[in-house]
Formats: structure tokens, C-alpha cells, sequence
């Protein structure tokens, strides 16, 4: 997918890591003498199926599956004129399962400068920008019937992924995946004195549940004789169950303190 704005380092050449060289033809140049915008394409279309041929071992008359460009935009940064030699410069920015996505620069090469040229400082060598960018998009099918396929050949993967170059966004992502990864693995078993300490905890979780429970059932006898109607004086044996569970509620926490709770209402209920 193309970006809504280029960056000033995709017209440098250090931004790209194949190159092809390429003439310009008289048949090239328009009306207006420089080259027509749709000829541009045909100098996109050029290097991308020459390094797939030549580096991707793909044969178009006989390998398996053919990429079909689906999508192409250009960016016209400065004309390019006759007479002239082109230098294209091609990368990968992105590889799917099935597509690749391409990064394609045009240069016109400039003449060797002349003593008058040197003269008004400008230099040999120096390093221009490009006179349009494209990014355009592969979709490899079938070759007979241009059916979709489940992924691209190996030998073709592995010459795209020598041209890539990642951007910010998916290293990011790569690394956030890596990440995950990491957190998610298996944990270590426990050692044995920490799995043996871990026992002991529970044994002694269970005796104190028990305990809590006996307690309980203590509580509850003494709810039931403080409930007796007979009983000559239920206030004062109210008033020592209460006390009786709160000292409970000192060794065993949880289930003393609510059964104290309950006796309280109790005797409210009695009061």
C-alpha cells in the first residue's frame, strides 16, 4: 500500500538494494520532450520481473506460478528527458503469503560535469534524488486458470526476502511478537523444597479449616441453649458465649469473629 506521503529517504539510492541500469529511447519522449507518464510503468515492470527471472529463478513460459501486478501508485517528483541513461532502483518493503509489495525508484543519470560545471561547484559523483517512486504490488497464481494458491514458492520467498527492507511499524511488531512469545513459554517446575514447603502450607490451611469448623459447631451449641426458653438467666449465658467465641476468634480467624456477629443479633433478638 502506498503511503500517504513519501519520505525524503525513499528518492535516495542508499534506500534501495538492486539496481538496474536502462537508455532512454526516442520512442519514450512525448510532445512535451520528456518521458510520457505511462512509460514510467513499463520501466517499473522491467526491473521488478528482471530480478524475479534472474534471482528468484522464475521462468515465465514455464514455472508453476506468475505474479499479476494489482495495484500501482507513482509519484512524479521531476521530468526525465531524451537523450539519457536510467538508473531503477528496486526493494521489498512487505511479503505476504501470496504477494509481495515493491518499492521502485527512477533516476536520470547526469553527464559527467564539464570544467565550466566544476567551475560554478557542482560535484562529481553526488548523489541525486529520484524522479518518481512507485510502489506497486505482486499476487502470485496459478499459471494456468490464474487460480489462488496457498503460498508462494520457496526458491521465490527467499530471493524477495534478500531485497526487504522493514519498516518501523513492523519491526516494532516483530519485536512485540517476540515478546509474547517469550512470556508465553512454560514455566519452570517448582523445586522440591518449595514444592514440599507448599504442602505443609496446605496441611496446615486444612487443620485450621477443621479447627474453625469445630469452633463452629461449639458456637452453635451455645446459640441454642442461649435460645432455651427454660433457661433461668439466658442474658448472662449470652454475654459468656460471646466471650468464649471471641477468644476462639483470637486462634482461629474467620469463623470465630461471624459466629460473634451472630450471637450478637441473637441477643439483640433476646434483649
Amino acid at each position: 500500500m502506498a503511503p500517504t506521503t513519501i519520505p525524503p529517504s525513499a528518492r535516495l539510492k542508499s534506500n534501495y538494494k538492486y539496481f538496474l541500469t536502462h537508455n532512454v529511447r526516442w520512442s519514450d519522449v512525448d510532445r512535451y520532450a520528456h518521458v510520457n507518464n505511462s512509460i514510467y510503468h513499463h520501466y517499473f515492470d522491467t526491473i521488478a520481473n528482471e530480478y524475479l527471472v534472474n534471482h528468484c529463478n522464475m521462468n515465465p513460459e514455464q514455472s508453476d506460478l506468475v505474479g499479476l501486478m494489482i495495484a500501482s501508485t507513482v509519484r512524479f517528483f521531476s521530468p526525465i528527458t531524451f537523450p539519457g541513461s536510467l538508473t531503477l532502483g528496486l526493494t521489498v518493503s512487505h511479503i505476504g503469503a501470496t504477494s509481495v509489495e515493491y518499492q521502485i525508484a527512477v533516476w536520470q543519470d547526469s553527464p559527467a560535469p564539464s570544467e565550466e560545471d566544476k567551475a560554478h561547484g557542482r560535484e562529481e559523483g553526488k548523489e541525486g534524488l529520484a524522479c518518481a517512486v512507485c510502489f506497486a504490488t505482486h499476487v502470485f497464481v496459478r499459471r494456468v486458470g490464474h487460480v489462488k494458491v496457498k503460498g508462494m514458492e520457496e526458491g521465490v520467498r527467499r530471493g524477495l526476502e534478500r531485497i526487504l527492507v522493514e519498516s518501523g511499524a513492523e519491526s516494532s511488531d516483530k519485536k512485540r511478537h517476540q515478546a509474547f512469545r517469550q512470556s508465553s513459554k512454560p514455566q519452570l517446575p517448582i523445586p522440591l523444597p518449595a514444592r514440599r514447603m507448599f504442602k505443609l502450607q496446605r496441611a496446615s490451611s486444612t487443620s485450621t479449616t477443621m479447627s474453625a469448623q469445630e469452633s463452629n459447631k461449639a458456637v452453635q451449641g451455645h446459640i441454642s441453649s442461649a435460645q432455651d426458653p427454660t433457661d433461668p438467666d439466658p442474658e448472662t449465658k449470652l454475654k459468656s458465649t460471646v466471650e468464649e467465641t471471641l477468644a476462639a476468634a483470637e486462634d482461629v480467624t474467620g469463623g470465630g469473629v461471624k459466629q460473634a456477629r451472630r450471637i450478637l443479633i441473637w441477643g439483640r433478638m433476646l434483649g
